[in-house]
């Protein structure tokens, strides 16, 4: 008979290695998005789709789609701050794009990456600034 070796810790160790965005991305509200979108402190990453992102996004964000994360990148990295507070969104409540790009920002040094769930569809909402076209 095998014994169940695994602890709840050791099963906890192996989530956390196993997916490191979960251990270093957190969600911010809507309302502490805007404060930082107010402030400045805050780098905006729209992880949806690059017709999405053209046809309207958040004020300032940067595309980085998360099924074109490589070939966006290289584009992208000089607009991020590895020292700022970078937000990822998407669109949808059960949205993941934005939980990809932000594991792989920070498996690229960016430390302090937060997901903003559902934040296109909030921004919308509440009538925030929006820009058009592919650039920020």
């Amino acid at each position: 008979m095998i014994k169940n070796w695994f602890s709840p810790a050791a099963l906890l160790l192996c989530l956390v290695l196993a997916f490191p965005a979960l251990a270093a991305s957190k969600s911010v509200t809507i309302e502490e998005a805007k404060r930082l979108f107010d402030s400045g402190q805050a780098v905006f990453v729209d992880a949806r789709f690059a017709d999405e992102y053209e046809a309207s996004h958040i004020r300032g964000a940067v595309n980085l789609p998360a099924d074109e994360f490589e070939r966006f990148f290289p584009q992208a990295e000089p607009l991020l701050d590895k020292n700022a507070v970078i937000i990822a969104y998407c669109d949808g409540e059960f949205c993941t794009m934005s939980d990809e790009v932000a594991e792989e920002l920070f498996k690229r040094g960016f430390a302090d990456v937060r997901i903003l769930h559902d934040g296109w569809n909030k921004w919308l909402k509440r009538k925030l600034p929006v820009s058009k076209g592919l650039n920020p």
